[in-house]
């Protein structure tokens, strides 16, 4: 996540963050990453059993709206 994104969400980095999509819920550790365009979460899809796939709902990569890659909108928060 973007630093200035978290900081506008009282999030610091090593946070725990629940992440909520359409199609399901996962919680990781925040990293921050200054490359990364505001409004924007990058979330690796091998890692913690790829789980994040819990948060895609499964499209044809030949679907106009995929573009080639895996994206959804999510909200966030910190865990509790």
């Amino acid at each position: 996540m973007n630093p200035t994104d978290a900081a506008n969400l009282n999030i610091i980095e090593g946070d725990a963050i629940e992440i909520t999509s359409e199609q399901g819920r996962i919680v990781r550790n925040l990293r921050f990453n200054h490359g990364l365009q505001r409004g924007m979460l990058y979330i690796p899809l091998a890692a913690d059993g790829n789980n994040a796939v819990n948060l895609l709902a499964l499209t044809s990569e030949e679907a106009p709206s995929a573009l080639g890659q895996l994206c959804c909108t999510v909200d966030l928060q910190k865990s509790e």
